[in-house]
């Protein structure tokens, strides 16, 4: 039996096909590129449109990609103005996720507009990457080249774990076993600081040396863990070039948790 999902997708697909079969005239008249059923679709509206989906497009193809564009918005308003001959904008279930997307949009947009206030100066991100090779200098820090294996029940996890106990090979069991997405190279996941590591792996980590093997089962969002260390030594800094990009990233980040917290603190809460 063909599921809805697919039925959607076919669909979809037909109704495009059918729409490029059709040629168009792209070219603009008052600010207008079409219009459906009397609904306007603006030459600016297609611009930022091609825009957006044009990055790496050729400037010969731009004619061509400009009319998929335009196409592909009249399919997109067509479907629109048919869902609401259907009703199907007034159901429940579609108001609280329009609902849902107008948060996720305003949340990204106060973001947005937070970070272009306060952005990060490269002399900040320089700071900080000095203040974290001192701190590595003062209280050097083990990593670890750490195997995973991946599980969705205990059971499993704990089956593979004797098995590896038992001598079998740790990379062998997670090619047959290991659900991860990693199981394929038997379950390495590099070199990995363990303060950097999943919450649920970050204690283990840190007691584990070359050679040890989780003595049981680990529960994580992942799901259970059955972990290795591999090998281990002694973690370096890379250089400021390497990793300037992340610790801006970071400290973004880091802007954005205390905005955030500020703005907690500020509001009226009443849990009930």
């Amino acid at each position: 039996m063909c599921s809805l999902k697919n039925v959607k997708k076919y669909f979809l697909l037909s109704f495009a096909a059918l729409l490029f079969t059709q040629p168009l005239f792209v070219a603009a008249k008052n600010g207008v590129a079409a219009t459906v059923n009397g609904v306007v679709i603006s030459d600016s509206t297609l611009d930022d449109a091609v825009k957006l989906a044009s990055a790496n497009a050729k400037p010969q193809d731009l004619v061509k990609f400009r009319q998929a564009i335009l196409d592909q918005l009249i399919a997109r308003e067509i479907m629109v103005q048919e869902s609401g001959k259907l009703g199907i904008d007034k159901s429940p279930d579609v108001q609280k996720q329009l609902i849902n997307l107008r948060k996720n949009l305003l949340i990204e947009s106060l973001i947005q507009q937070f970070v272009s206030k306060n952005p990060v100066a490269d002399a900040d991100v320089k700071s900080e990457y000095d203040r974290q090779v001192k701190l590595l200098a003062q209280t050097p820090q083990k990593e670890l080249r750490v195997y995973a294996m991946v599980f969705a029940n205990e059971t499993d996890a704990q089956s593979a774990l004797q098995r590896v106990k038992g001598g079998e090979s740790f990379e062998r069991v997670a090619k047959e076993k290991s659900t991860g997405l990693n199981k394929e190279n038997g379950g390495d996941m590099g070199w990995v600081l363990p303060k950097n590591a999943i919450p649920a792996l970050t204690n283990p980590l840190s007691s584990m040396t070359k050679g040890n093997i989780s003595s049981a089962p680990i529960k994580s969002k992942l799901g259970w863990l059955v972990v290795k260390a591999e090998d281990e030594r002694t973690f370096k800094m890379p250089g400021f070039e390497e990793v300037k990009n992340k610790l801006k990233q970071d400290l973004i980040t880091q802007k954005i948790v205390g905005y955030t917290a500020k703005l907690k603190e500020t509001a009226k809460i009443v849990v009930q």
